[in-house]
């Protein structure tokens, strides 16, 4: 059986997460912003047992450099490249902010 792989955050992806945060909470839902980036985090926890199951990005800036993509609650794009030993999460971003 196949070990789980440890999730790894690069800076940009916590900035994202963070920002995304911030935006939800500017708009006047703290404890929403707080409760919906808990969720992306939960989202990406699942990776760690069954990464492949997302496919390759079709959006050309990731799908050069391998990455795969994860759709989360059809609004944000978690993208992650997937190493022997851990899931690098690259970004987190809007899917309206991609260019196809």
């Amino acid at each position: 059986m196949e070990q789980d792989k440890a999730i790894r955050y690069n800076r940009q992806a916590l900035h994202d997460i963070d920002k995304i945060e911030q935006y939800i909470a500017s708009e006047g839902y703290p404890a929403k912003a707080i409760s919906y980036t808990n969720r992306i985090i939960d989202r990406i926890k699942t990776l760690e047992q069954m990464p492949e199951r997302n496919t390759r990005c079709k959006f050309p800036a990731f799908a050069i450099r391998g990455f795969h993509c994860a759709v989360f609650e059809n609004t944000y794009i978690i993208v992650y490249r997937i190493t022997d030993q851990t899931i690098d999460i690259k970004r987190v971003i809007h899917g309206k902010r991609l260019n196809y």
